[in-house]
């Protein structure tokens, strides 16, 4: 579960999920989850505070989304063709400061049986480190929180 607090009032912003899977370094597949768009139609939201759940079983990533001002949740499902089971994984458990143009990866898992530690979870993507992680692991399955001002 995933609070995310103290986003922009003032701000139109999407916050996006994305599935990306690779093979040997090369992104063989970027699929959306699901997103998030705040755009100042609706009347002013006092607290603009997100929760975000994520649950992961074999084939299907299921999610739950909602506002912590009005107690209203959106579910759904994305279907996925690889079973994450077959997987070693690590998931980020921790707070996140979000500024607006930030990408954070929130999951992680190879096809190897051990996880590294190049690739530090719920900071900014940084590139290197994520070739590191391509180059050590012959397929990577990733989910990205992207947070950006539309």
């Amino acid at each position: 579960m995933y609070h995310l607090k103290n986003l922009p009032k003032d701000k139109n912003y999407k916050i996006t999920f994305m599935y990306e899977v690779y093979k040997n370094t090369e992104k063989i597949k970027e699929q959306r989850i699901t997103s998030m768009l705040k755009d100042n139609t609706c009347e002013k939201v006092e607290n603009d505070n997100k929760i975000i759940v994520m649950n992961l079983q074999n084939n299907k990533i299921n999610f739950l989304l909602g506002n912590d001002e009005n107690n209203g949740f959106a579910s759904g499902n994305c279907n996925i063709d690889e079973n994450l089971l077959k997987y070693s994984s690590e998931y980020f458990t921790n707070n996140i400061d979000l500024n607006l143009g930030t990408e954070v990866y929130l999951f992680h898992a190879n096809s190897d049986s051990f996880m590294s530690n190049l690739l530090k979870l719920g900071t900014p993507i940084n590139q290197d480190e994520l070739n590191d992680v391509l180059n050590e692991h012959e397929e990577n399955i990733f989910i990205k929180l992207i947070y950006e001002e539309v």
